[in-house]
């Protein structure tokens, strides 16, 4: 069945593109990655002793106040 799926994705998008695995990312630093940078470092990420990940705000949202 995906055989099938594989070869008509194949035939309509182009062969997939590849990349040398040994090459190191290049992260491009725009705006975006610096909205992500800036919410993250207001997270901290905490582990419990069952493996669970969890975050918590560093400082608390300020939310708008009704008027």
């Amino acid at each position: 069945m995906f055989d099938g799926l594989d070869t008509a994705a194949r035939t309509f998008l182009g062969p997939a593109d590849r990349t040398d695995g040994a090459r190191p990312v290049i992260h491009l630093h725009d705006a975006a990655e610096d909205l992500a940078d800036a919410t993250f470092s207001s997270i901290d990420v905490y582990t419990d002793s069952s493996g669970h990940h969890y975050a918590q705000r560093k400082t608390p949202m300020h939310r708008p106040t009704a008027e």
